[in-house]
């Protein structure tokens, strides 16, 4: 049983709830759409929180705030910076949340999150949408990113495919990232990062991923981000349809849709899924991650659908 509530927070004015009992989510409506806390009900926010001053969800100039957003590619302008601080429409079908925001009014586009929780695992489903109300097309990606909570360790599998002499997969790297960070490590089938306070060095990669699969643990509990991918098509910096960031303050897990041209009034959407599982330690080497993590992975990426 879903339930969906009105609530008023703090730190985040109206928001919506909705629960299953095993779980809980919090989406804002007072500015976004951002999906601002997602936990084992009574648990630990698995995700990043800014708090913001009393004027922040107001004017013109794009707020970080943390959470869950919606955002698109490329990043070669400031359209992608477009601040999402005015109120969003919300409706709520049986048990599926839609967060539509106001159309952007430089670029025409609109954003809407549609949220859909398992009346009894700990899984949701988000569907990011897209819609293009100006008069002339657009190429762009949908890019879904996800602010964890400080402290914890990212793991990505590394692509499965045999290709024999033909390389396999790619990893990009960007101007400020440094490979030899310490919060960063490429195994022999897996790529941990971390997040740690003190540093305050920027680092981000990408990578063309084969699974379509990533987690993050954190307060002995395992997030994981499983996403579509549309084989063959055309993913942003050489081929990323996965990329993480990370600084002092969180951890960012994206995933992207492919590039495509989005004719007037039409739409686009790229899906993801979200899981939790209890009582999982902070792993603390590959050999770790194989025997613990891996084979909750494993078993998601034989599901065909999300």
């Amino acid at each position: 049983m879903i339930s969906v509530n009105v609530i008023n927070t703090l730190n985040w004015g109206k928001c919506i709830k909705l629960s299953n009992q095993k779980i809980e989510l919090i989406a804002t409506t007072d500015f976004g759409p951002r999906i601002i806390l997602f936990s084992y009900v009574n648990g630990v926010n698995m995700l990043y929180e800014e708090t913001p001053s009393c004027n922040d969800t107001k004017g013109d100039v794009w707020h970080f705030y943390g959470g869950h957003r919606l955002w698109y590619g490329p990043q070669i302008d400031d359209r992608y910076l477009y601040p999402d601080n005015q109120s969003v429409k919300w409706r709520c079908i049986e048990s599926t949340l839609i967060l539509t925001q106001e159309i952007e009014k430089t670029t025409g586009i609109q954003k809407e999150i549609i949220i859909n929780m398992d009346p009894k695992l700990a899984k949701v489903t988000i569907n990011h949408k897209i819609t293009n109300h100006s008069c002339q097309p657009i190429k762009l990606c949908v890019w879904a990113l996800t602010c964890m909570s400080p402290g914890g360790r990212e793991i990505i599998p590394l692509p499965k495919v045999d290709s024999r002499l033909l390389a396999s997969y790619s990893l990009a790297f960007w101007p400020f990232t440094n490979p030899s960070d310490s919060r960063f490590y490429l195994g022999k089938k897996i790529i941990l990062l971390d997040h740690n306070p003190i540093i305050k060095d920027e680092f981000k990669i990408g990578i063309s991923s084969s699974h379509g699969i990533a987690g993050y643990n954190n307060h002995n509990t395992l997030f994981i981000k499983k996403y579509d991918i549309v084989n063959d098509a055309d993913y942003a910096d050489y081929s990323s349809d996965y990329q993480t960031y990370v600084n002092e303050h969180t951890l960012e897990l994206e995933s992207l849709g492919p590039y495509m041209t989005l004719n007037p009034k039409s739409s686009t959407s790229h899906t993801e899924a979200w899981y939790l599982f209890p009582n999982i330690p902070y792993p603390k080497t590959e050999s770790e991650v194989m025997t613990c993590i891996m084979p909750l992975f494993d078993n998601l990426m034989c599901q065909r659908q999300i």
